[in-house]
């Protein structure tokens, strides 16, 4: 009998084949169980309001509201991501023909509907306009006059702003762009571009938790929207067939990003 054991694919060997030969285990699966599980201990431990606590004082109230660092970032902290959907942009513009063009023109549209879709769309348009999480200087236990809602409890009748973090997604921005970087055997860029997420984001993050603007749960849930459309994006933009081994593909990403140095420091 003839065997067809080889002939048929597994069931993960069809999940990387859509992820574009990425392991399943480390760009799916471990973020998946890093937001769920996060999610879960912030529920169990009320994180929400206790690390808020941290940053309020029942005298002086939100502390760190006029911190000079906090001010910096949340008015010059979306700059890089920004940057960066500029320089797409202007490669898209200039781009010249051929097969190395238009890896690098998908490439930059990546680049450019991640802001647009994460930061843009999804996380600022739809969930934080019409969720009503109230923000944490707006509650009762905080100084306020609303009532606190915990995650993942929609409140349509409020009109609180507080999930999920706009600044936040544009310090994380960086993570949505890692599948494609690694995709593309860009492992340095890939790195990098974890590593650069991973500070501006805590840094946006922490400012605005200091501020009372956001609880730890809405900027965990910022990281996660910005790193799965990023993945999204790179499924739908390079179909089945489309190579993204050749080191050039990536290199749109190169170009267009300000330097991990600056955006750290910024």
């Amino acid at each position: 009998m003839h065997d067809t054991s080889n002939s048929i694919p597994s069931r993960s060997n069809g999940l990387r084949s859509i992820l574009k030969g990425l392991r399943p285990v480390y760009f799916l699966w471990l973020p998946l169980a890093l937001i769920a599980t996060g999610s879960i201990l912030v529920h169990l431990f009320n994180l929400d309001l206790r690390v808020s606590a941290v940053f309020w004082d029942r005298v002086n109230g939100w502390t760190h509201l006029e911190n000079p660092f906090f001010v910096f970032l949340y008015r010059y902290g979306p700059v890089p991501a920004f940057a960066c959907a500029v320089g797409a942009l202007l490669i898209l513009i200039f781009r010249r023909s051929g097969i190395e063009s238009g890896m690098r023109s998908r490439t930059c549209v990546i680049i450019i509907l991640l802001l647009a879709l994460g930061p843009g769309l999804f996380i600022n348009a739809l969930f934080k306009e019409h969720y009503g999480r109230p923000r944490p200087r707006s509650i009762e236990q905080f100084g306020g006059e609303e009532a606190f809602v915990p995650l993942f409890i929609y409140n349509p009748e409020g009109d609180g702003k507080s999930f999920p973090s706009g600044h936040a997604s544009m310090g994380f921005f960086w993570l949505g762009l890692v599948p494609l970087a690694f995709a593309s055997s860009r492992r340095k860029t890939g790195w990098a571009l974890l590593a650069a997420g991973l500070v501006h984001g805590v840094l946006m993050s922490l400012g605005r938790i200091a501020q009372g603007g956001h609880f730890l749960s809405d900027v965990m849930w910022s990281a996660a929207m910005d790193y799965f459309i990023g993945l999204a994006l790179m499924i739908a933009l390079f179909p089945p067939g489309v190579s993204l081994s050749d080191n050039r593909t990536s290199s749109a990403i190169t170009e267009a990003e300000p330097s991990a140095t600056g955006v750290i420091e910024d």
